[in-house]
């Protein structure tokens, strides 16, 4: 049976879930998540695929989206999702937190290598706090079990930080590692690592310096530096609702921001191709969603 199965009937109805049932759930997940902190995608003649930023909570934009451009027959060959799944949930979507981190597990190990979900700053609480946090509550207030919510963080944990594209995209939810030596920083992230990959900032963004991370921003050097070192054409991230959408640094990075929850420039996603090498933005496609 799909693991799909049972998150699809809750997130119609979320009071049909109970305690035994997510944990059944949990346990099936067990050695189908990628259990590393940066995964590579391999090169597909003429493949696409579809990058979303923040959800925050976002159940029906997600699920939407899910099913417009991956479920149905010639959507996109893969999915990206750049982390943020919990908290700031939007109205009319009830226990969104709760029900999108369980979604986002159930299709990352149902279609392992074609739906890679990464952790944002909100899913890497344990390593740097965030506010605010509503996974635990929602736990509690749906299911009667707060023990339910450490199995989740446990699941979530399980998920990358980061993604590569063979053909020269690097994907995560706020930035790169500033190391010579980026790959071996993923692989044993500090708290520096984490606040250069899920909490970063452009230095372009009128809310770069408000996060209270001591960290030096991204600018158009140390994006070449990156890009030169770890030999990618183009940086595609979310994490900021009010640069999304904009090219920026010669057209060499994107910020993509996909819920209702918080929207400044507008809710966007992007198609990025599998084939070919990407050295800027020009072949990608913006896509602007609709709420």
């Amino acid at each position: 049976m799909s693991v799909l199965t049972d998150v699809e009937l809750w997130l119609n109805e979320p009071h049909s879930a109970t305690a035994d049932k997510v944990h059944e759930l949990l346990d099936s997940l067990g050695g189908k998540l990628p259990g590393k902190n940066l995964v590579s995608v391999p090169s597909r003649s003429k493949g696409t695929a579809l990058v979303l930023g923040d959800i925050h909570g976002d159940l029906p934009l997600l699920r939407r989206m899910v099913m417009e451009h991956f479920e149905r027959a010639g959507g996109v060959d893969l999915v990206v999702t750049l982390g943020d799944y919990v908290d700031r949930t939007p109205e009319g979507a009830p226990f969104g937190s709760l029900m999108c981190a369980l979604y986002v597990l159930a299709l990352a190990a149902r279609h392992p290598g074609r739906f890679i979900a990464l952790r944002g700053n909100h899913e890497t609480q344990r390593h740097v706090p965030a506010q605010p946090s509503e996974l635990d509550e929602e736990a509690e207030q749906l299911l009667g079990d707060r023990t339910l919510a450490t199995r989740i963080w446990d699941r979530i944990e399980e998920l990358p930080l980061a993604a590569t594209t063979e053909n020269g995209a690097y994907l995560a939810h706020a930035g790169f590692p500033m190391d010579a030596d980026w790959k071996g920083a993923l692989a044993h992230p500090v708290e520096r690592t984490y606040l250069e990959v899920v909490w970063n900032d452009v230095d372009a963004s009128p809310i770069c310096g408000q996060r209270g991370i001591d960290q030096v921003p991204i600018s158009e050097e140390t994006l070449s530096a990156f890009l030169h070192n770890s030999g990618s054409g183009i940086v595609v991230r979310g994490h900021d609702p009010y640069v999304a959408g904009l090219p920026l640094y010669h057209d060499r990075l994107m910020t993509v921001h996909t819920t209702r929850s918080v929207v400044r420039t507008g809710i966007f996603a992007l198609k990025l191709p599998l084939d070919g090498r990407l050295r800027s933005l020009e072949r990608t496609q913006l896509l602007r969603v609709p709420p």
